[in-house]
């Protein structure tokens, strides 16, 4: 026995295997080296078969002709990490989603680059079943999958994933072939607690980004698609199904007039493969769901929710950008904003934003989710509200459409939002009986600007100014194109046609001035407390109509040292911290509650971020010092 003991020992002391390991991989290596720095190994599918829990693997820039498999996974104290480099082991790769073109093709010199060489066959890398992986810095191209993960099992995740780089992805003579990152797949595997940061994906042929699973987190990370056949172009840029994911500071964009017009940000449900196709699978529902300061650029559907189980979601000051010109002839353009569809409930779009888009909100009907004919059980949208919302030059700023599926729109509040240069303010498509528009400002098209109406369709009689079930309350009406229906504004509860007064229309900002008549005219709404700058409302006796707070900002004696900051924000936060001060050369740092140094850097700009992924979860102090005065600020990071 004590033979045994000491062979063991000698075992583990003398081969590493007891203990974190440093292997390379390079391209011109060979599998039968023993993955030293001078003597690599070939393949990452051998360096990771023969790795065990801390290990790292560093793999040289080049070529590599390689269906990666991972095979081994690591735990919460010692993670594989698996990390791309240029030169010199541990040095830093460009990070692709911050250079200008992201069509241009990958540099092998950059980082290692796996190259499948056929778009219908194969994986790029594949991390299914694995968990506590860490791969940065890795570019994928000519595969049918890109880089893919999950399992069967609830605990398959917790990998953390950066600058990973994904292009031409999918066989573009098949249907929906191309999956460029894929966590998981709709109710057979599932991947939770990922994060996804900095990462590229271009011209994958059916899914750019899709989650499958809960509390991931997307996080900086891109989308493109140029490629224009039916089989090539792009169908979900990012989609999720699962529930308590988080996606932030995202940007995709659709190439104008492409085969495929897109579908953007997707809170989505498997209902279209449960309910639909009638496949053997778990109901997967998509809710509570969070997007901040997401962009999307000419998609259908830049920000959806869809299926009666797409509940609970919060879009938060997300943006969408179309091709409407809004200058002259009646073609609308491309891009849509906000989309709620199928049944989907219970969601706020806070303070989004619609530019140019052909229809900047969609309430709209289908018959997936298992509901045929007409107004089918469960598909009315309900409770979702849209508050906030800055919609301007776009050709049509509320649409309800019928897309097989003649159903009412359902009961939903949209409220607190300006509308700016529309050319028509509602398209009625389907019945919208149920609608409650609160606190709005509605302002038409330019005098230059030909045609449009306030109302069209073949149910515009449903948009009333007063009904029993619907209706306008505290709204602006001003310079509407084609006028507004005979009696609509008196009959619309306590609203107005008046100026609004903003503060540059030319330039977008529709600040109030201090004359709107648009101040202290709202009414009150429990769900409307802040407005889209995040001012607490009302700041006067009452809400005013519009997605700002008039604030009146009176000169108060400097009793108090003057503040070095300007903002921080957001608060609270969770990926990166912004803080702008008043003088350059400030020295930052982060303290716990308990007064311990979490973070220390000095800046030397006004304005400062930093990095919070190693930061848990809790209330900090942020202290800002220079040479004559200091500072400090709580803040709150939520993971």
């Amino acid at each position: 026995m004590r033979l045994i003991f000491f062979f063991f020992l000698f075992y583990f002391f003398f081969t590493g295997k007891g203990f974190a390991t440093v292997f390379y991989v390079s391209g011109t290596g060979s599998d039968s080296n023993p993955g030293t720095l001078a003597q690599p190994w070939k393949t990452v599918t051998y360096a990771s078969a023969n790795s065990n829990p801390g290990d790292t693997i560093y793999v040289k820039a080049g070529i590599y002709n390689e269906n990666v498999v991972i095979s081994k996974s690591g735990n919460a104290a010692k993670p594989i990490v698996f990390l791309g480099y240029q030169v010199n082991p541990g040095d830093a790769p460009p990070v692709l989603v911050k250079k200008s073109d992201p069509y241009s093709a990958f540099a092998s010199a950059d980082m290692p680059t796996f190259d499948g060489g056929d778009r219908s066959k194969g994986i790029g890398v594949n991390c299914r079943y694995q968990k506590y992986i860490v791969v940065k810095n890795f570019q994928i191209q000519n595969y049918s999958y890109g880089f893919i993960a999950g399992g069967t099992s609830p605990d398959a995740g917790r990998n953390y994933f950066f600058n990973i780089n994904v292009m031409n992805i999918g066989n573009i003579q098949a249907s929906y072939s191309g999956l460029g990152i894929a966590l998981g797949s709709m109710g057979t595997l599932f991947s939770n607690n990922n994060k996804i940061d900095s990462c590229l994906v271009v011209n994958s042929a059916a899914e750019g980004i899709s989650i499958n699973g809960d509390s991931n987190r997307v996080t900086g990370s891109k989308v493109y698609c140029n490629q224009n056949t039916s089989a090539a172009a792009t169908d979900y840029y990012m989609i999720v199904t699962g529930s308590y994911n988080y996606f932030r500071d995202c940007y995709i964009e659709r190439a104008l007039g492409l085969s495929h017009w897109g579908h953007g940000y997707t809170a989505k449900t498997n209902a279209a493969q449960v309910i639909d196709q009638g496949l053997n699978l778990p109901s997967i529902p998509a809710q509570y769901n969070q997007f901040y300061y997401c962009v999307a650029r000419n998609m259908n559907e830049a920000f959806c929710v869809r299926h009666r189980m797409a509940q609970y979601n919060l879009f938060y000051h997300c943006k969408a950008i179309g091709s409407h010109t809004g200058a002259t002839g009646s073609s609308g353009g491309e891009g849509n904003g906000i989309v709620i569809r199928d049944g989907a409930s219970d969601n706020i779009f806070d303070g989004c934003i619609a530019e140019n888009c052909y229809q900047a909100i969609v309430l709209v009907d289908s018959n997936e989710d298992g509901d045929m004919g007409t107004n089918p059980p469960g598909h009315p949208n309900k409770n979702n509200k849209i508050i906030n919302a800055v919609v301007y030059n776009s050709y049509i700023g509320i649409s309800f459409s019928d897309s097989g599926v003649p159903s009412d729109a359902g009961e939903n509040t949209i409220a607190g939002c300006t509308f700016y240069n529309t050319r028509y303010m509602f398209y009625a498509g389907r019945s919208c009986k149920n609608m409650k528009y609160r606190n709005n400002i509605y302002q038409g098209t330019l005098p230059a600007t030909p045609g449009g109406a306030f109302k069209v369709g073949s149910f515009a009689n449903d948009i009333v100014s007063n009904g029993a079930t619907t209706g306008f309350s505290n709204c602006n009406f001003y310079n509407i194109q084609g006028g507004m229906p005979t009696g609509f504004v008196s009959g619309a509860e306590n609203s107005i046609s008046a100026d609004p007064l903003f503060k540059n229309s030319a330039a977008n900002d529709f600040h109030l001035l201090s004359g709107s008549p648009c101040i202290n005219s709202g009414i009150t709404l429990d769900f409307l407390k802040t407005d889209f700058d995040s001012i607490s409302r009302p700041q006067g006796v009452a809400h005013d109509m519009g997605a700002y707070e008039f604030q009146i900002i009176t000169s108060i004696p400097n009793t108090q040292p003057e503040k070095l900051f300007i903002r921080i924000y957001p608060n609270p936060a969770s990926g990166i911290l912004h803080i702008q001060t008043k003088e350059p050369g400030c020295k930052i740092s982060i303290y716990d509650m308990a007064g311990n140094l979490i973070h220390q850097v000095t800046s030397q700009l006004n304005s400062t971020e930093i990095g919070l992924g190693k930061v848990a979860s809790g209330m900090y102090i942020l202290r800002a010092q220079n040479k004559r005065k200091k500072e400090s600020e709580k803040f709150i990071v939520i993971k």
